[in-house]
């Protein structure tokens, strides 16, 4: 009951803090409820200004200011209006979400769903290099198989993917060898799994990388598509271990 109450007066304190400050984020959290993140939708602004308790006229004054600030957008069919929260308004709602993380991350899970996909082949190469090699022994506990494997994101999984991003992961330093500039990596121990079958391993968020926002790379001790029988267009899951 003790920790019960300690989570929610923090969450409280935080959240206050935010709104106090931030009326844009108070509307952005609310457009978030209404589903205005993937594409543009209809709201009634009288349910949005009576769940925020505020005027009308006072919603209309911070649609306009967040406007302004290029936190949502605003589209017109010349009868109706529909509003998306644009991606530095994501950026702000997910530094809330960090600022909550540190005080209670053991209460969030993030679980990511991908499509196994061919990569570029590039990952049996940096899998094989030391410094790499030593780094993820002491951030994942293990010695990763040469090679990485290629998820492919929709929409949903793409968005939990900006959230690690932005979260504390653990960070491998970049480094230099051969004349070469090898840069950092961010990574979070993960569970993954293809329906019974269970394997630790790791995410990979690479600083400077090829692939596309929609592609998450997974590393694990052992070979993934021999384990866990997996093949192009299968889908896998992977639970981040915070």
């Amino acid at each position: 009951a003790l920790v019960k109450n300690n989570f929610i007066n923090q969450t409280k304190n935080i959240l206050g803090y935010y709104m106090r400050k931030h009326n844009k984020l108070a509307l952005l959290l609310e457009l978030l409820r209404f589903g205005c993140i993937k594409s543009p939708r209809k709201i009634r602004k009288v349910d949005v200004a009576s769940n925020l308790g505020i005027s009308a006229w006072t919603l209309n004054r911070w649609i306009a200011q967040c406007i302004k600030d290029g936190l949502i957008e605003e589209i017109s069919d010349g009868q109706n209006k529909f509003y998306r929260i644009k991606e530095k308004g994501l950026l702000m709602l997910l530094n809330v979400r960090n600022e909550l993380s540190k005080y209670f991350s053991d209460y969030l899970t993030i679980l990511i769903k991908g499509v196994v996909i061919t990569g570029l082949g590039e990952g049996k190469y940096y899998m094989s290099i030391r410094e790499y090699r030593e780094g993820f022994r002491k951030a994942l506990g293990f010695y990763p198989y040469p090679g990485t494997l290629n998820l492919k994101l929709d929409e949903e999984a793409i968005l939990k993917k900006k959230i690690l991003e932005q979260g504390n992961g653990i960070i491998i330093q970049g480094f230099q060898k051969s004349g070469r500039s090898f840069c950092k990596v961010k990574c979070y121990k993960a569970l993954i799994m293809r329906d019974e079958i269970r394997e630790y391993g790791g995410v990979l968020l690479i600083e400077k990388t090829k692939h596309p926002e929609n592609i998450l790379e997974v590393i694990a001790p052992c070979y993934l598509r021999e384990k866990m029988f997996l093949e192009d267009g299968d889908i896998v899951e992977v639970l981040i271990l915070q």
